[in-house]
């Protein structure tokens, strides 16, 4: 059983948990879940949904690839991870592919994967798992401070440069400092 990481927009999924009506996996069809979840946080490209692949759900496996995500975005903002089980032996229905990612954090790019093959009648398990991972409470959430503080850290490890990063994030960098100086003064 592996572990995948996807970064999802927590508000958007809390139409899944009213009234625990989110999917019937019994019976194998959807309730009501509404469509803004699935086409905002399952986009997919080609037929493909990029995910990462952890070892363990520590908030600092997941904090890594939150932060491998947030150094491509052009400013630091709250990021919501959500976590899911899956085989990958070959009897599931949802095909997974291990493709090199594309963040600025190269350490990190060998833990991206892809599903791949996705159409309108496999994408259904997929959203199942989301579905169901979020009503276990699977995820985790970084404030902005927290994705900071995260690249701040990855910074002094020599992770990644701070000039490599977008001048947004630099910019909100130097305001996170500022702030701190201004506390401590």
């Amino acid at each position: 059983m592996s572990i995948f990481v996807r970064q999802v927009q927590m508000p958007k999924w809390s139409c899944v948990f009213v009234n625990d009506n989110f999917l019937n996996l019994e019976k194998d069809k959807f309730c009501s879940i509404s469509s803004d979840p699935i086409t905002k946080d399952m986009g997919t490209t080609d037929g493909t949904l990029s995910v990462w692949e952890v070892s363990d759900v520590s908030k600092k496996s997941i904090g890594d690839i939150a932060l491998a995500l947030i150094v491509g975005q052009a400013h630091l903002n709250r990021m919501d991870m959500m976590w899911f089980c899956l085989d990958i032996s070959g009897e599931s229905p949802i095909n997974v592919k291990n493709t090199l990612g594309r963040s600025k954090l190269k350490d990190m790019n060998s833990y991206h994967h892809d599903i791949v093959d996705l159409n309108y009648t496999n994408i259904l398990p997929v959203v199942a798992l989301f579905a169901t991972a979020l009503h276990n409470n699977q995820y985790v959430n970084f404030l902005k401070d927290e994705m900071t503080e995260l690249l701040l850290s990855a910074i002094n490890a020599e992770r990644i440069r701070k000039e490599d990063l977008p001048a947004g994030i630099q910019k909100d960098i130097e305001k996170y400092n500022r702030r701190l100086n201004e506390v401590c003064k």
